[in-house]
């Protein structure tokens, strides 16, 4: 009785954090291997995820880094964090040292975390 209670939580959790994942396993991947966006694959991705960003909305940080990897960039502030993502090729592409990479001025997605490591806000930002 009790492996049947786990299997039903188990599963109950799992498809309340994935459902509605406006992302395939095949974009996700194609995301992760364009880090820097420095081969194009990003933006056809970034214009799905906004079209759908009222999926994110809620999702846990875990499941954003599980589907988009490692931020380029992260902001921390007193109560939040921020998430940003290059989204088109830009001087990312020519630096080393990823020291740099605050200042730079590309099409990006941001995505925006509470204090429960959830997300509030998710959108395009231009130079």
């Amino acid at each position: 009785m009790k492996q049947l209670i786990f299997i039903f939580l188990f599963v109950s959790i799992n498809n309340a954090n994935t459902r509605g994942v406006a992302i395939t396993k095949g974009d996700s991947e194609t995301w992760k291997t364009d880090s820097l966006s420095c081969l194009g694959r990003r933006k056809p991705i970034f214009l799905k995820i906004l079209k759908a960003k009222a999926s994110f909305i809620g999702m846990p940080e875990s499941l954003i880094k599980y589907y988009l990897g490692n931020p380029n960039v992260v902001q921390k502030l007193t109560n939040s964090k921020r998430y940003y993502y290059f989204v088109e090729r830009g001087p990312q592409c020519m630096y080393v040292n990823k020291s740099g990479y605050d200042t730079i001025s590309v099409e990006e997605l941001y995505i925006s975390f509470n204090k429960k490591q959830r997300v509030t806000e998710l959108r395009g930002m231009n130079p």
